[in-house]
């Protein structure tokens, strides 16, 4: 769940990547996330809604050449077309690929909090990456970001590597 509101927590998330912070590999693909916002209509003009750059999670040169994605607003104008959902109406959500940039600017305090959930989903043959911290799962040469640790850490350490992810908090969902 995330929460915009007048506290501490209502701060602009910048330009990221989600599967920047889940320790699956998805073999190029596989991977989505739907964004729902809960709780009243959101306008754009008003509210902190997510803005997508559009064809990111395509460019693989961006991340090699062009440092962190902090610095990345200029080089995403240039590269892409921003794009988000001008209205929401409750019960409606949007979706983006694991390796979309994609960013909130913060919510209008005047208007209250904003709350969204999200739901991710990855393909059935996703593995989880080897090597993320000092159990032998740390890498020196590309370091995992643990911030969202507290979403996986009940089923990632009891799953094998290079096999894909069976666990009965990641249930298999069918189409």
């Amino acid at each position: 769940m995330f929460t915009k509101d007048a506290s501490l927590l209502n701060k602009a998330t910048g330009w990221h990547m989600d599967l920047v912070l889940v320790p699956l590999d998805v073999k190029s693909g596989g991977y989505v996330t739907f964004w729902c916002h809960i709780g009243r209509r959101l306008d754009s003009r008003k509210d902190s809604v997510l803005m997508f750059s559009a064809g990111s999670h395509r460019d693989l040169a961006m991340q090699y050449w062009y440092g962190p994605p902090a610095s990345w607003d200029g080089l995403l104008a240039e590269r892409f077309v921003t794009e988000m959902a001008l209205e929401l109406d409750v019960g409606d959500c949007t979706a983006h690929h694991g390796w979309m940039m994609h960013k909130a600017h913060k919510q209008n305090a005047a208007l209250g909090a904003r709350n969204a959930l999200a739901f991710s989903y990855v393909s059935a043959n996703a593995m989880p990456l080897p090597d993320l911290k000092g159990d032998g799962r740390g890498r020196a040469d590309r370091p995992f970001h643990m911030e969202d640790e507290l979403s996986f850490r009940d089923w990632f350490y009891d799953v094998p590597q290079f096999k894909p992810v069976d666990h009965p908090l990641i249930p298999l969902v069918y189409g």
